[in-house]
């Protein structure tokens, strides 16, 4: 028997009340925001560096058409974080078949010395069901730059914001320079292809071993980014991604919530290292043993999660992290080509969020006594989730100085 302490189920249940309100592709962009912009009203922000030099995926039928004129329009606001200002160039195609939607060319300059707001004009005619992609070309190697895109008319944007449209589009056939980034980045792709493949192995792997699900990702395609959204009893919404830079560095692109509960470091299916972020509990006064006991659980309960990946020619890490909302807890592993001098390969995030459902289900069940019946779920994918459990008891714990009192019983 697990036991659950009544203050901690309540702490559950609040973030049960992230609801599945939005239906079909409206609620499946917003859990995968990270790599679509598909919010009409509020657009999206996202960061572009030379080793991630693509946006987020448009759908095609986000962008509106012009009031007086016969083309559709985005707005491109650049804040650059790191480095210089400088030019660069801006080319925006068809995800699914690479054609560029520019007309009279492929490609604008952009110059934030002279401006960073752009209204982008597209005068083709867009695909249905397909998306658009921003490349971002001509960027230097320590440069970080946010991008804010806006789909709503706005009058002061309007009527400030540099035009890119057909008029000054240019082809790269006629510019040297930037058929040198060209080359640079297609060559960069091709080296970047390997890594894509072992990406994609390892992200089948877990969504197999740990979810019974088979992802039939086609070996010809090589996108550097995936997502993939998995429903999971007692009520979890599970998103996994991979990400994978342009060349190897030790930029990092999954982010980790405020709380790290531990970070383990694995050699060829050996755990190498192992490091608790439990030092938070420090100076709290009155922990209870039950808390003591389930860290001890969550060590165990982890170590045993990172045996069932099944990866054991790679050298990685595994962060886990929970925020004091307690929106989701994410499992963020990345991938080394030495572990030492922290170069990444490639980065696998999971994260786990709560539903309404599961609140529907627990309401069901007569208080004050709460019960799962998952015993129809696989031993790994009931060990993941009982680890989530674990970092959301630990993270309350935290919280409210390591008091418990009421306790539940949750069976395994």
């Amino acid at each position: 028997m697990y036991i659950i302490d009544r203050l901690s189920l309540t702490i559950i249940l609040l973030m049960l009340l992230m609801s599945l309100s939005n239906e079909g592709y409206e609620w499946f962009y917003e859990k995968n925001k990270r790599f679509f912009c598909a919010n009409k009203d509020k657009g999206c922000t996202f960061r572009i560096s030379y080793n991630k030099p693509i946006s987020p995926k448009i759908p095609t039928v986000i962008p509106v058409h012009a009031i007086l004129s016969e083309y559709r329009y985005i707005y491109l606001i650049f804040d650059i974080l790191e480095g210089k200002k400088n030019k660069f160039y801006l080319m925006a195609y068809d995800s699914s078949t690479k054609d560029t939607i520019i007309s009279n060319g492929d490609a604008y300059i952009i110059d934030c010395n002279q401006n960073n707001k752009y209204e982008i004009q597209i005068f083709k005619t867009l695909k249905n069901n397909s998306f658009i992609q921003f490349l971002f070309l001509g960027l230097p190697k320590n440069f970080n730059m946010k991008v804010e895109i806006r789909f709503k008319l706005d009058q002061l944007l309007y009527l400030e914001d540099f035009k890119l449209n057909d008029l000054n589009s240019l082809k790269s056939s006629n510019d040297e320079l930037l058929l040198e980034y060209l080359d640079e980045i297609n060559n960069k792709s091709n080296a970047q292809k390997e890594r894509i493949v072992s990406a994609k192995k390892n992200f089948c792997k877990i969504t197999q071993n740990f979810f019974d699900t088979t992802i039939n990702l086609n070996k010809d395609e090589f996108e550097s980014t995936y997502s993939e959204i998995i429903m999971t009893p007692p009520g979890f919404v599970v998103i996994i991604s991979y990400e994978v830079g342009l060349e190897i560095s030790t930029e990092k692109f999954f982010e980790t919530e405020n709380n790290i509960l531990s970070e383990t470091k694995v050699i060829n299916g050996k755990i190498y290292s192992h490091y608790d972020g439990f030092d938070l509990l420090i100076g709290k006064k009155n922990l209870d043993n039950n808390i003591l006991k389930y860290i001890d659980l969550y060590n165990k309960n982890i170590q045993d999660i990172i045996l069932s990946f099944g990866i054991e020619k790679e050298s990685y890490s595994i962060t886990v992290s929970t925020n004091e909302s307690f929106n989701c807890t994410l499992f963020t592993l990345r991938f080394f080509n030495d572990i030492g001098d922290g170069t990444i390969k490639y980065e696998i995030e999971i994260k786990i969020e709560a539903n309404n459902i599961m609140l529907s289900q627990l309401e069901k069940f007569p208080k004050p006594v709460y019960s799962f019946n998952w015993s129809y779920l696989n031993e790994n994918r009931r060990m993941l989730i009982t680890g989530v459990i674990y970092t959301l008891i630990i993270t309350s714990a935290i919280l409210t100085n390591g008091s418990t009192s009421g306790l539940l019983t949750l069976p395994a």
